[in-house]
Formats: C-alpha cells, sequence, structure tokens
C-alpha cells in the first residue's frame, strides 16, 4: 500500500508540474537575491523538466532510503537519545 501512495504521488505531482508548465512565461526566474529581485533566470523547458524530474524522483527517494534503513535496523530516535534517562 505504501508504495503505491509513493508512486501515485511522484506521478500526479509530475503531472500536475508539465501541465501548469505549459502556462509559465518563455524565461521564468529561478533565483531572488536578498532584496526579493530575481537575479537568474531559466527557458521554461528547462524549468519545467527540472521540477518534473525533482517531483518523480524526490519521493520515490525518500521511500526506498526510508525502506532501506528499516531493513537495516537504523532507527534516527536511538541516535539522538538522551544518555542520562
Amino acid at each position: 500500500m505504501p508504495r503505491i501512495v509513493v508512486f501515485l504521488t511522484s506521478a500526479l505531482s509530475t503531472f500536475f508540474v508539465l501541465w501548469l508548465g505549459r502556462d509559465l512565461p518563455e524565461h521564468v526566474a529561478s533565483h531572488f537575491g536578498i532584496l526579493g529581485e530575481p537575479d537568474s533566470c531559466l527557458p521554461r523547458a528547462t524549468f519545467v523538466a527540472l521540477f518534473a524530474v525533482i517531483c518523480a524522483v524526490l519521493p520515490t527517494l525518500v521511500w526506498w532510503l526510508q525502506v532501506q534503513s528499516a531493513k537495516r535496523g537504523y532507527a534516527m530516535h536511538a541516535r539522538f537519545a538522551r544518555k542520562d534517562a
């Protein structure tokens, strides 16, 4: 069940990025300076492709890392447990 949720989340978010990406301007601001002014732009195709890959890969990668960690018996809470407790 969790696997299906992860893959559905990846697929739907990727589709959402691709669908909305067609309405973006030709050049998309991709970085902003300290005053909030854009100081770097990407072509729309590059911007949409980058975010589509992130949306497709990141949820699956996080899920896979959690599964691998659980298989090896690692637990984050054990690393941060207080010694005096």
